[in-house]
């Protein structure tokens, strides 16, 4: 991703990425990948939750073997990107990272942070230690693996 080689954030990503701790099975969904999926970050070098998400996806992206594709848009620069992904209708929140397939249908998003589909019912406190039990690579490559399993299942992707 050309954003993490040119961007003020590219040592705290290199950091995190040098970080990553994944389980089998989040590392093996994203080895088998079955077609291409293509990743929109809109983002910000000032944000402090962009070093993992970034991390992350050139993680995922590297054990895909190039099946995920990522682009990177700074929000300041994209308005009109950036309004379409607005945190509950009304902020400008980042990182947002979307997913898409190769026909560019939208496989769903993340809005500044991530929370699993078993967090739903979570105060926040107990998402809290259960982020803090899992770690956020894994946390951030199981958000990632969510959105795109049920289109994996589902054979859109």
């Amino acid at each position: 991703m050309e954003y993490v080689q040119t961007s003020s954030v590219r040592h705290r990503v290199l950091r995190r990425l040098a970080e990553v701790r994944l389980s089998d099975e989040v590392s093996a969904f994203f080895k088998s990948l079955p077609t291409p999926v293509l990743g929109l970050v809109i983002t910000e070098d000032w944000c402090p939750t962009a070093p993992p998400a970034l991390a992350m996806l050139v993680h995922c992206r590297e054990l895909s073997g190039g099946h995920l594709d990522v682009r990177v848009f700074k929000r300041g620069e994209n308005p009109d990107l950036m309004d379409q992904y607005l945190k509950d209708g009304k902020f400008r929140s980042v990182p947002v990272v979307a997913f898409f397939d190769e026909q560019f249908r939208p496989l769903g998003d993340i809005r500044e942070k991530p929370v699993l589909p078993e967090w739903v019912d979570m105060n926040e406190d107990e998402r809290r230690q259960a982020e803090a039990s899992m770690g956020w690579s894994e946390v951030w490559g199981r958000a990632y693996m969510a959105i795109l399993r049920r289109h994996v299942q589902a054979g859109v992707v």
